[in-house]
């Protein structure tokens, strides 16, 4: 996966929401294959945080499946979702929050370049 393609998927998913669907179409295609359903990475008590709610169905599936793929290609371990949000009033990006709520990351745009911080 290219990190360039990565960082211009994210950005539109924070920009411009209506834009996330043909992004990640490019970003994730091993997605829709049926390997890999967004609905198999949620937890049993899943929440939706702020900014996600809003979204249509579909969009927050891909924001789920792009948010993961940002973290495993940076290393770090998410096998399920319990939780995922956009923004704060304190720093932009994605809380996401895995296994269990045992690793919980945000992802920012520092530079252009997406980063994973666990928290």
């Amino acid at each position: 996966m290219k990190p360039l393609v990565l960082a211009k998927a994210l950005a539109a998913i924070l920009l411009a929401p209506a834009a996330l669907a043909a992004a990640l179409l490019v970003l994730v295609p091993s997605a829709w294959d049926g390997a890999m359903a967004a609905e198999s990475l949620l937890e049993r008590g899943f929440e939706f945080g702020h900014g996600v709610r809003e979204m249509e169905t579909e969009q927050a599936t891909e924001l789920i499946m792009a948010a993961v793929e940002v973290v495993r290609s940076q290393g770090y371990r998410c096998d399920s979702v319990s939780y995922i949000g956009l923004r704060s009033i304190f720093w932009s990006g994605i809380a996401l929050s895995c296994n269990r709520l045992r690793y919980i990351y945000r992802l920012e745009d520092i530079g252009g370049r997406w980063v994973v911080k666990p928290q």
